[in-house]
């Protein structure tokens, strides 16, 4: 993550249970949210965006991972996710956006799509890679809180 704060800080990864009442005991707790292929169930979607946007931090991030597979639409999935995720105080941030919080070493890398295709290239080899292209592609997302997003925006 490139921000000011310490990556020296002790982590510590924990199993969570979807849902409110288990994200409480981390209220605010987590800097960086990592998960990955939660989403392909509609009916879970707002108890995974509860989860998210009560465990993580004022100024946390969440990095979410998703591979698409054959009778799989990642793009529809996504979209679906991200407005149950808005309604509850979660927003997508780019490569551009002042509060984006990895370091971006490529030119190429200054829109969501181009640090897909960026980090998509440099995961998977030659002979995955049309593979995960032929099965819906793969995808990440960048969420933050909303109210974070929208104090960054006013200082610029």
């Amino acid at each position: 993550i490139n921000r000011s704060s310490s990556l020296l800080a002790p982590v510590q990864a924990v199993e969570l249970s979807w849902g409110l009442i288990n994200a409480m005991e981390y209220v605010e707790t987590a800097q960086l949210v990592v998960g990955s292929d939660l989403t392909y169930n509609a009916g879970s979607w707002r108890s995974l965006a509860e989860t998210m946007e009560t465990v993580l931090a004022p100024k946390g991030t969440i990095l979410y991972l998703t591979l698409g597979h054959a009778g799989f639409n990642v793009q529809a999935e996504l979209s679906g996710f991200v407005s149950v995720a808005r309604e509850l105080g979660l927003v997508v941030v780019s490569p551009g956006d002042p509060t984006w919080p990895f370091a971006t070493t490529s030119s190429q890398a200054t829109t969501l799509a181009s640090w897909n295709n960026l980090w998509l290239s440099q995961c998977l080899s030659p002979a995955e890679l049309p593979v995960v292209q032929a099965t819906g592609g793969a995808q990440a997302l960048v969420l933050q809180k909303k109210r974070f997003v929208q104090q960054n925006a006013m200082k610029r």
